[in-house]
């Protein structure tokens, strides 16, 4: 896939920019979500606008933060403050921590780096979103530690890569001309679907395993009243992997795969609260009916909170709604 990376420093194009964008073959956007700044963080103010035009323009759409972090308190911390801003957002692409502050980042030793970047992406991961490291080919040669499996997107303006390590993504030219946006851009290639993330809506009761092969030993069973996020995949697609709580079978004759704008009918158990945004600290709008027919426009991505146009964002779980 091939793709662009932008920030508050390229503005709020149109949406036809990212309309002729898509036309034009570029298939994603990894957008700035924040950055921090002496240890500050700050929200990026385009992301919104980032991420709403590049859903409308059927965009893959991923995000970075700009880290201060030196250790792995510190990356973990820039993690939590972007799980924040992505509170009912769901993602096709990583979040990304971007290593390239020298003033900070930079003057920590190879583990402490090594260590934020694994806080940050387990943070992310947690949550169930993909994460990643972004970082010069000199940064994952010279500075960072081991990162072990993590997903590595890395920079080098070269004709080739010369980076030994592996790697999922390539930023090779911060100076190009794309389709539908004015200036220039950092251009990417992927080399990595990053298909492993969904959410899932089961037809029946699904048996839960500790492993990913069917002979694994049971540990539950997994109601089909609810919506779960699936982050792995085994058995060639067959099986998946739910945060928490385990492995189960997600063929088509057991699940449906939704997407987090797909509409799902919902009834309610009982008078539910809904709010402004997904967070549950969010201003209070209003209660729901108990027993009553909504649809759901847009699911979080968590699978957790859905919203409901004209009242507001509620919790869709096995214990508020029934799912029809």
């Amino acid at each position: 896939m091939r793709g662009i990376d932008v920030s508050y420093w390229q503005g709020k194009p149109p949406l036809k920019s990212y309309k002729q964008f898509k036309d034009a073959g570029w298939d994603f956007l990894i957008a700035r979500i924040g950055y921090a700044d002496n240890g500050i963080k700050y929200p990026d103010s385009t992301f919104e606008s980032n991420y709403r035009k590049s859903n409308a323009a059927k965009l893959r759409i991923g995000a970075y933060f700009y880290s201060n972090a030196r250790n792995g308190a510190e990356g973990r911390a820039e993690a939590k403050y972007c799980l924040q801003l992505l509170e009912g957002k769901a993602l096709s692409m990583p979040v990304f921590i971007d290593m390239e502050d020298n003033a900070t980042s930079g003057t920590a030793g190879k583990a402490d780096l090594a260590a934020a970047c694994r806080a940050f992406c387990e943070e992310i991961e947690s949550a169930g979103y993909m994460a990643g490291v972004y970082a010069s080919a000199s940064w994952f040669s010279g500075k960072i530690g081991s990162l072990g499996d993590l997903s590595k997107w890395v920079a080098q303006y070269n004709s080739v890569v010369t980076y030994n390590g592996s790697y999922d993504m390539w930023q090779y030219s911060g100076s190009a001309k794309v389709e539908g946006f004015s200036g220039v851009r950092d251009v990417n290639r992927c080399y990595t679907a990053y298909d492993d993330n969904f959410l899932i809506m089961p037809k029946v009761n699904l048996l839960i395993r500790k492993g990913s092969r069917l002979i694994s030993p049971r540990v539950g069973t997994l109601s089909k009243n609810g919506i779960y996020r699936i982050t792995r995949t085994a058995g060639k697609g067959t099986r998946g992997y739910i945060p928490g709580t385990g492995w189960v079978t997600i063929t088509t004759k057991f699940v449906r795969v939704i997407n987090f704008t797909d509409t799902v009918r919902i009834r309610t158990k009982a008078g539910l609260i809904y709010r402004e945004s997904p967070l549950l600290s969010s201003k209070k709008k209003g209660t729901l009916k108990k027993g009553a027919v909504y649809r759901i426009s847009r699911i979080s991505q968590n699978g957790r909170r859905g919203y409901i146009n004209g009242f507001g964002w509620i919790t869709v779980t096995e214990e508020t709604v029934k799912f029809l």
